[in-house]
């Protein structure tokens, strides 16, 4: 769903759905992750953790917190189990690929075991928030001379491969074209190099 130009606008509404509007986890699982995670509980671990989440995805949900220096932070959880439920639907996604690439002319031509196969290795290495919160420290140093763009921080001592701590950043979701055009701001040199 982040990808418009590889699928039909109907299948983009589709998919857009469970990046950001699926049913959240309870918050006894949230809780069993972080402190599986850390080996402490969650009240060790932070000042305050809001039990409603701000935002609940197909992989993980993202909850407010605050640091026991007083940081407000977001601190997003990955789902129990998405791993192995990952794996399974690769599986099956590689032997269904393997066949059209084997028993179709389309197949043979496109060959969907290897978008599979890179599709697994990206989507693997979103399931390591290691990798994610090293990501927002090299976006950081890219935009350093942009100092209107604020890229959140993670906090390495509250990040693991299930739980990534980073920044708290209020405000309007970038996808959410109409809020943006209802702030009194000049957004123009955003586009400019």
């Amino acid at each position: 769903s982040t990808r418009p130009y590889m699928v039909p606008h109907a299948y983009l509404v589709a998919l857009e759905r469970i990046q950001d509007d699926v049913v959240p986890i309870s918050f006894d699982q949230v809780r069993e992750v972080v402190e599986s995670e850390f080996g402490l509980k969650i009240g060790q671990l932070f000042a305050e953790f809001d039990e409603s989440p701000l935002g609940s995805a197909s992989l993980a949900q993202v909850h407010r917190a605050r640091l026991r220096n007083g940081r407000q932070v977001a601190v997003k959880v990955q789902r129990p189990n998405i791993l192995t439920q990952i794996h399974g639907d690769l599986n099956a996604l590689t032997s269904l690929a393997d066949k059209a690439d084997h028993y179709t002319e389309v197949g043979r031509r496109i060959k969907f075991s290897e978008w599979v196969y890179e599709f697994r290795k990206s989507l693997l290495a979103e399931l390591d928030y290691r990798i994610e919160a090293e990501n927002l420290e090299r976006f950081q140093q890219h935009f350093e001379n942009y100092p209107k763009l604020f890229v959140p921080q993670p906090i390495w001592d509250y990040t693991t491969g299930k739980v990534l701590t980073m920044d708290l950043v209020e405000g309007v979701k970038a996808t959410d074209i109409s809020s943006l055009r209802r702030l009194d701001e000049d957004f123009s040199a955003l586009g400019k190099v």
